[in-house]
């Protein structure tokens, strides 16, 4: 598996594997009694539809938190899975 540094991600496009674009990756969270990444903080486009990200949980400024076990792949983007499938 390759390592990749938290600093080559931040401000890396997020987009839902449908193609639909979520905005730019902001920060990452994580649990600090076990370490484990928790959710990706995705700042929304300014032009993105809500209602097409029904579901994700939001932070105080209105980022998106996505759970991690959403992310698929981590390339020019970063592709997440629809918080939908976690409801399957």
């Amino acid at each position: 598996m390759t390592d990749i540094l938290a600093q080559n991600l931040i401000e890396k496009g997020v987009m839902r594997n449908d193609g639909k674009e979520m905005g730019s990756l902001e920060n990452i969270t994580v649990d600090l009694k076990t370490g484990k990444l928790e959710s990706i903080v995705v700042k929304p486009k300014p032009d993105i539809v809500l209602s097409d990200f029904e579901g994700y949980s939001k932070d105080a400024e209105g980022n998106f938190l996505v759970p991690v076990n959403l992310v698929e792949s981590v390339t020019d983007n970063i592709m997440v899975k629809d918080i939908k499938d976690l409801m399957i």
